[in-house]
């Protein structure tokens, strides 16, 4: 078809994404977004458990006591986390 009648660009037509394009270093988006997941559904079993009754847990205590190591697991996770400051290769 011509550019005109389907608007697309000059060159644009037709469109055909490489599969090095399709499946190029996803830069661990995918891992992220598992990891969250099961965060969310860990933290929900456990606050379900404490509701329950099935667990008593003083959070307030836990809190005073185990503060520093969020402080360690946010610096591990910004060690571990993808550079996207860094350009991007091209191949």
């Amino acid at each position: 078809m011509p550019a005109a009648v389907t608007g697309a660009s000059p060159g644009a037509w037709p469109y055909r994404p490489s599969e090095r394009s399709r499946f190029a270093d996803s830069g661990g988006n995918e891992m992220r977004g598992n990891l969250g997941a099961i965060a969310l559904i860990l933290i929900g079993i456990l606050a379900l458990a404490i509701n329950l009754g099935l667990l008593e847990v003083d959070f307030a205590q836990l809190l005073r006591t185990w503060w520093p190591v969020l402080l360690i697991i946010v610096g591990v996770g910004m060690f571990l986390a993808p550079d996207t400051d860094a350009p991007r290769k091209r191949n």
